[in-house]
């Protein structure tokens, strides 16, 4: 991303460089592209393991009662919805910000 962000720096005019606004943006696109490419990586990560334990936990109570494993999907949906509509807030946040 940082390869990216400063190839597109090199096809500005020379004359943006020295406004401040400009340069200022820069600074935090810089910022922001270290920031969300670590945060979009641990996302990530984060992700693969929580579907790797709902699979093997799954699994486990399929095979000792598959009605237990009925009951246990509730929590996870509600998890999600309640999740979906936290992220809609702090996105919404940010934006104002």
């Amino acid at each position: 991303m940082r390869k990216l962000v400063s190839g597109k720096m090199k096809e500005i005019d020379l004359l943006c460089y020295g406004a401040p606004e400009f340069y200022d943006g820069y600074i935090r696109a810089m910022h922001e592209v270290e920031g969300r490419s670590d945060a979009f990586l641990a996302s990530m990560n984060s992700f693969v393991n929580n579907l790797f334990a709902i699979f093997s936990t799954s699994f486990v109570i399929f095979t000792i009662d598959p009605a237990f494993l009925a009951i246990a999907l509730i929590p996870l949906f509600v998890s999600f919805f309640i999740g979906k509509a936290q992220g809609k807030a702090r996105f919404a946040c940010r934006m104002e910000t």
